[in-house]
């Protein structure tokens, strides 16, 4: 059953003293928005998102404004999806790049790599910049030998701001550590070790427990022709092998592809990995969790509990509580972009979610997703425009696809800011919340639990002077004690609930 807020539809006497007004804020906290800040109609696509420990978030992505090359653009934002400046170019040289990833360091710097194209040839490259994005440093060349084969970089970093970049490099998957002044640490190292393992391909990297990471790819195992499986390997955080080469896929069918991994993991150590498959004749996509020590938890599942085949796969976002969610985009229209949000114990909480219902017959394809108390902030390119380009949006992660209809039950002015306590209290299924606005602004209410963890935020948006309210029937919460908190940049209101279930 999918979390749904009711609304609360009181019948009001409207008179001429009093108007009633009804205003709606969602738990897209943020709506639809465009990133890339050219307007004409140019190819902007290729989007791909990195968050701090602050929910300070970059979006960097292809851009052709400058004509039929591609170049690399950048935009920084605040953890309410307000812009840092403007866009900038990453990229110096002239040359045709494109397939950028980015990687953002606790403290708000990162690093960014893509593929360069010169003549024949295929560079890896990657820049580092500082949290203001003033460049580290220039533009470092990551292959050691030419690449006629290519695919983009992918990268993270770790805590200790240490980046690792993969990439495909004539059939063969690579990876380089880099140090946050830019430096390499060692040279090129191969992952692939089994030699019967043939044509790799879509390498995918997350950073896991105390520095470690995990790199996954799909590949051809000998003597088959095609028919790919999907593979992973575990290192440490000095590079050192962890276990071998494994296969993630546990179907055994000679003719069922493989393709497109995606991963993300915990500093725990565990993590997921997803793909699309084609074991049931057509492609959906699955996955698999793993432990800390690198061993399956479970059997593959299908992502979602209703196969469709109507499932392209874009990313996995996992949560240092082991909360997990898959995205990606449907095939058909209306070209939606999905996610599947999943329990630390695999159970889906859910059915898929829309990242957004606007502009429907749009071709979109999600990119990524990033999350950050509670906010989930989601990257897309989108066709609204004509050609593609770069959308974004946050949504609630507890209530992703909910409306609060929050209801202004008086527009006299009152005489300070006030939250009442919630009725009924304790409550088992729903209950009314209640507060008086003096002075015009953005306010934010957000559920905590005993811990003061965020476990929801149910609006932050802009209000006038006023008496509002709304019901509140939060699915996601177990039996217990919570806080819940009104605030502006100048005043709070903290009062206490007790959920029985």
């Amino acid at each position: 059953m999918k979390i749904q807020l009711k609304w609360l539809l009181p019948a009001l006497f409207i008179t001429s003293v009093l108007a009633v007004t009804h205003s709606s804020a969602t738990a897209q906290l943020v709506p639809d928005f465009r990133v890339n800040d050219d307007l004409t109609n140019t190819l902007q696509f290729q989007a791909n998102m990195g968050c701090d420990s602050s929910g300070n978030f970059v979006v960097v992505w292809s851009d052709r404004r400058g004509g039929n090359r591609s170049d690399i653009y950048c935009q920084r934002f605040d953890s309410n999806a307000i812009r840092y400046g403007n866009n900038f170019k990453a990229n110096i040289n002239p040359d045709s790049s494109f397939l950028p990833t980015v990687a953002v360091a606790s403290d708000g710097s990162f690093g960014l790599c893509w593929v360069e194209i010169l003549k024949d040839e295929y560079r890896q490259k990657l820049m580092l910049f500082n949290s203001s994005s003033v460049p580290i440093t220039a533009e470092i060349v990551l292959n050691e030998s030419p690449s006629w084969y290519y695919s983009g970089p992918i990268i993270t970093v770790n805590r200790y701001k240490e980046y690792t970049i993969t990439w495909l490099q004539d059939r063969g998957i690579m990876f380089q550590r880099i140090d946050s002044n830019g430096n390499r640490i060692g040279q090129n190292v191969r992952i692939i070790t089994d030699t019967t393992l043939r044509y790799a391909e879509n390498p995918k990297i997350c950073t896991i427990g105390d520095g470690g990471f995990v790199i996954t790819w799909e590949a051809v195992h000998y003597p088959q022709i095609g028919f790919p499986d999907v593979y992973f390997q575990r290192f440490d955080r000095y590079s050192n092998r962890l276990g071998t080469n494994t296969k993630v896929n546990d179907d055994n069918l000679p003719e069922a592809d493989q393709l497109f991994p995606q991963i993300d993991g915990n500093s725990e150590g565990k993590f997921v990995i997803a793909w699309s498959d084609s074991r049931l004749g057509e492609s959906e996509p699955y996955y698999q969790r793993f432990d800390s020590a690198g061993l399956p938890i479970g059997p593959n599942y299908p992502v979602c509990a209703v196969v469709t085949f109507n499932r392209g796969l874009g990313a996995v976002m996992m949560r240092e509580d082991g909360q997990f969610l898959i995205g990606g985009s449907e095939f058909w229209p209306p070209y939606a972009p999905y996610f599947q949000k999943f329990s630390s114990t695999v159970w889906r909480i859910n059915d898929p979610y829309k990242v957004t219902t606007q502009s429907p017959t749009a071709v979109k394809y999600a990119n990524s997703f990033k999350y950050f108390n509670d906010r989930l902030i989601c990257l897309w390119d989108d066709t609204r425009n004509g050609e593609f380009d770069v959308y974004c949006n946050m949504l609630s992660y507890s209530n992703p696809d909910t409306t609060v209809s929050i209801h202004q039950v008086s527009s006299l002015l009152p005489d300070r800011f006030t939250l009442e306590q919630n009725y009924p209290n304790p409550f088992n299924s729903s209950t009314i919340f209640k507060f008086h606005i003096k002075y015009s602004g953005i306010y934010s209410l957000k559920v905590y639990n005993s811990l003061g963890q965020v476990v929801s935020q149910i609006f932050n948006k802009k209000f006038a002077p006023g008496t509002y309210k709304f019901t509140y029937t939060p699915d996601e919460l177990s039996s217990g004690v919570y806080f819940y908190e009104l605030s502006s940049s100048d005043e709070r209101s903290i009062k206490k609930f007790t959920v029985l279930k």
